[in-house]
C-alpha cells in the first residue's frame, strides 16, 4: 500500500511495506528537505531488488502523519529518488 502523507510538513510518498525490516527515507527527499542526518556506529548490510548496499546514515527524528496521527519516526538512508519513504516493521 502506497499513497501522499506529510513528514515534516512536506508531502512525500509513503510505501507501506510489511516485508522492511527497518524504514528507509531517499537520499533524494533528505537533500531536498534539508533534512538532519545522523551517523549510524556501524553499517547495516541492506538487501534491495537489485542490489545490495551497506548503510551508516539514519535521519534525525521526524514527524510523519497519517490521518489524525503523528508518529516520531528515524529513517536510514537510501540512495535513489524513487519513493520518499519506505515504512517497514522496526
Amino acid at each position: 500500500m502506497a499513497g501522499m502523507f506529510t513528514i515534516d510538513s512536506h508531502p512525500a510518498y509513503v510505501l507501506f511495506y510489511s516485508g522492511a525490516s527497518h524504514s528507509f527515507m531517499s537520499m533524494g527527499f533528505v537533500d531536498w528537505h534539508n533534512i538532519p542526518l545522523m551517523a549510524i556506529p556501524y553499517a547495516y548490510r541492506i538487501r534491495t531488488p537489485g542490489a545490495q548496499m551497506c548503510i551508516n546514515t539514519r535521519t534525525d527524528t521526524v514527524s510523519l502523519v497519517l490521518a489524525t496521527h503523528t508518529y516520531r519516526l528515524q529513517f536510514m538512508v537510501l540512495p535513489g529518488q524513487g519513493i520518499d519513504a519506505i515504512l517497514g516493521m522496526n
